[in-house]
């Protein structure tokens, strides 16, 4: 699939989304208030600045409602998320590289993404996103990364409000 972007507009400065994006906090409110989120758990943070690099790994369930083939397809209600982010403190680029330990499919699914944080102004700044999504099943191929397309639609918009939400805390 052809990579697609999101743009998003926040009313803080980058130094402040980004650490927000490496809080435990962020992550504990984001879900406490979506309840399709499960089992939270921030694994680490690691830091090179020296190299202007830090690591981090977040990983959780969330509980997708999906079309009745996928379903069957995959025997599973409650998808495992490990997501491993490389923030460039110095570009303000974060990749992300997202694994599904449970997707009885995850040899054959690969998504990945990343996002840059531009400074606006002074009070303001945006986040864009890439995603990449791929899936090596020829006759599977269209419909699951278009459905992969519309979930993240749905969930990064409902990320985003919360997001702005966190902030003005």
């Amino acid at each position: 699939m052809k990579p697609f972007s999101i743009k998003e507009t926040y009313e803080t400065t980058p130094n402040k989304l980004i650490s927000s994006m490496l809080s435990d906090n962020y992550y504990k409110y984001v879900v406490d208030e979506r309840h399709e989120l499960t089992k939270y758990k921030f694994n680490y943070i690691k830091q090179d600045l020296s190299n202007n690099k830090i690591w981090s790994e977040v990983e959780y369930h969330i509980i997708l409602n999906l079309p009745k083939w996928v379903k069957n397809l995959t025997k599973i209600t409650s998808y495992h998320i490990v997501e491993t982010n490389e923030y460039d403190t110095k570009t303000n680029i974060v990749n992300v590289h997202t694994k599904f330990p449970n997707n009885p499919f995850r040899h054959f699914f690969e998504m990945k993404y990343d996002y840059l944080v531009n400074k606006i102004n002074d009070s303001q700044c945006e986040k864009i996103y890439t995603f990449h999504i791929k899936c090596d099943i020829p006759a599977l191929k269209r419909p699951i990364e278009k459905l992969t397309k519309k979930i993240i639609l749905e969930n990064i918009n409902k990320k985003y409000l919360l997001t702005k939400e966190y902030l003005k805390k």
